[in-house]
């Protein structure tokens, strides 16, 4: 459906749930600035939700529709009005900025939408960028792939780029920006373009839950005793592993970009399909080929729990 940000605490300090919501506002904000001075996004509203986006969906407006007129003074409107939210309320809400897109001549209505309901922000993260399909275009981000003349790559980076300089003094920052053709599932590979997270390790984590679902029965139902932490943390650093992972990036036309983090761009639609097929049997496969199945290991439980009570009582 389009890019999706996902914000962690920089530390493991508590922070106010209401800063949290400013912290998305500050970020949303950093990506519309970052699209509007490319004359790519011109925002025109911000309306408040509460539960869901819609009243076709069960939404409810909260308040009244703030129209765009001096993007800076409207934001800062909508800062007061946030903190004027009891913050049970403001927790239930979903702030939409409308507006237009503009991307290389194809114009699209869209939305930066900060999600600050839980079970919102559960399937669309912390915030949602998308364009409403019209045409043969799907979203905003099959339109940048599709009309950018083959600088897909290049946007992804400058954005980032912006959100990595708009960290500065927050207190959380982004782990995981996902820029997907449809809504980012946990381990759904398809649909993915570009993915930026905090290392290698995020990404194996992420096909590690796509071996959850797509995997072999062999290979599944020894998932079950295995903690992903674990698996993931035994197999990332292994010089082996690392040489068929670099090696299936390489095959499967994955561009690995490193900065602060680390950005994985597609330069086929299929390539993170492939790229976790080829990972999955060079990788995924051999070092679970030896782990016990879910059915062997409970019966190893039971049988310790069966010989534990048949020992002598230790008062006799």
């Amino acid at each position: 459906m389009g890019i999706y940000i996902v914000l962690k605490n920089r530390t493991d300090i508590k922070i106010p749930l209401r800063e949290t919501v400013l912290d998305r506002v500050h970020y949303a904000e950093a990506a519309i600035r970052f699209f509007y001075n490319g004359r790519i996004f011109n925002p025109t509203g911000i309306t408040i939700w509460k539960g869901r986006p819609s009243e076709t969906l069960g939404g409810e407006k909260v308040g009244t529709e703030i129209k765009i007129t001096d993007f800076p003074k409207d934001l800062a409107n909508l800062k007061q009005q946030i903190n004027q939210f009891q913050l049970e309320q403001l927790l239930t809400t979903v702030i939409q900025i409308e507006g237009d897109w503009d991307i290389n001549g194809h114009q699209l209505a869209g939305f930066f939408s900060i999600n600050n309901n839980s079970s919102w922000r559960d399937i669309y993260r912390d915030i949602e960028i998308d364009a409403y399909g019209r045409g043969e275009i799907e979203d905003l981000v099959d339109a940048i792939w599709k009309t950018n003349n083959g600088d897909s790559f290049g946007t992804v980076k400058r954005l980032i780029s912006s959100l990595d300089n708009a960290e500065i003094n927050q207190k959380t920052v982004p782990s995981e920006v996902f820029f997907t053709i449809g809504v980012p599932s946990i381990g759904y590979m398809k649909n993915l373009r570009a993915i930026h997270c905090q290392g290698r390790r995020s990404l194996i984590r992420f096909m590690y839950s796509t071996m959850n679902e797509e995997g072999e029965e062999e290979v599944k139902e020894k998932l079950g005793p295995m903690n992903k932490g674990f698996f993931v943390g035994a197999i990332v650093d292994e010089p082996i592993a690392i040489e068929r992972f670099q090696k299936a990036l390489q095959e499967t036309l994955m561009i690995e970009d490193f900065g602060g983090s680390v950005t994985y761009f597609a330069s086929d639609p299929e390539s993170f399909t492939k790229l976790y097929e080829k990972f999955y049997e060079t990788v995924f496969r051999p070092a679970f080929k030896k782990l016990p199945r879910a059915k062997d290991v409970k019966k190893n439980i039971t049988e310790g729990l069966t010989g534990q009570s048949q020992l002598p009582n230790a008062s006799s």
